[in-house]
């Protein structure tokens, strides 16, 4: 996994590790809008500008090792 200015891509809470507590917040942030922003900075697997599914099944992928 790349490193990026905020640690790991797809670490969407910033604590180093990539795991469903990522996925939990990138999921939360999606459907309320809450901290979509800063979210989307470090949750952004695909680094395609937008916090989505794609990214979510970025990091179950890279979390399962497929």
């Amino acid at each position: 996994v790349e490193s990026t200015g905020c640690g790991l891509l797809g670490d969407a809470n910033g604590d180093g590790t990539l795991n469903v507590v990522d996925i939990v917040a990138i999921v939360n942030a999606v459907l309320s809008g809450d901290n979509l922003e800063e979210i989307s900075f470090c949750g952004d697997f695909n680094e395609d500008g937008t916090l989505n599914v794609v990214d979510i099944v970025g990091i179950v992928n890279t979390i399962l090792g497929s």
